[in-house]
């Protein structure tokens, strides 16, 4: 066990028969004030210890919005002919009236209430910054060729899909060449890396009934 970085803290006798039997290793953790007591229904004792350790929480990210349908936009727009902005063309001071206009606009806004949910954070932490502008480029791209379809924004973007790939693929990599570099002398961390690479996790196939296959062909 020593090869791989673990400190057993366990000395004396565990067993009735005199043997060291039951042991606690740590890899990274403080352990302290081991002892041993008589468990009383076993011919083992109980190891009792102290360590200390803080739980990484991750941060939660939330995505403010605002549902509007047609509703709403009548709304609005009855509020905003019923507001007092006519009043306001009377001032003088283009930041007292910019100033005006936009806290009216804000409160006219509440006929569509904000509303706050928890975004759905994917576990990809080697997706970076430069990833994701890139990814806004392609986004842009795709989008003109789709507005214009033009032959040569079709090639640009696929240019850019396959720069788009290899990006990610070749940050995939350093992060897992660099996690198991950091580990090396962590084998629970290696081993569940390398079943993470070679065995993902299949998604759940959702199981449909009859009907839902009927209503599917005749859709």
């Amino acid at each position: 066990m020593e090869s791989f970085n673990f400190i057993q803290h366990v000395s004396g006798s565990t067993h009735t028969g005199g043997h060291t039997l039951d042991l606690v290793f740590s890899l990274g953790l403080s352990v302290d004030n081991v002892r041993l007591e008589d468990a009383f229904i076993s011919d083992h004792k109980c190891i009792l210890f102290n360590t200390n350790f803080s739980a990484v929480s991750l941060p939660r990210s939330f995505i403010r919005s605002r549902f509007l349908n047609v509703s709403s936009l009548e709304k609005f727009s009855s509020a905003f002919l019923n507001s007092d902005l006519s009043v306001y063309t009377s001032l003088a001071d283009v930041d007292a009236l910019v100033h005006s206009f936009t806290e009216t606009c804000c409160s006219i806004l509440d006929v569509a209430p904000l509303k706050v949910r928890k975004a759905n954070v994917k576990c990809t932490p080697w997706i970076n910054e430069d990833i994701l502008s890139f990814k806004r480029n392609c986004r842009r791209t795709e989008r003109l060729w789709k507005t214009t379809k033009l032959h040569v924004h079709y090639l640009h973007l696929k240019d850019l899909l396959a720069s788009y790939n290899t990006m990610i693929k070749e940050a995939r990599a350093a992060y897992f060449s660099q996690l198991i570099i950091r580990n090396k002398g962590n084998p629970r961390v290696l081993f569940n890396t390398i079943n993470r690479i070679v065995s993902p996790t299949v998604p759940a196939i959702p199981v449909c009934s009859s009907s839902d296959c009927d209503r599917f062909l005749s859709y």
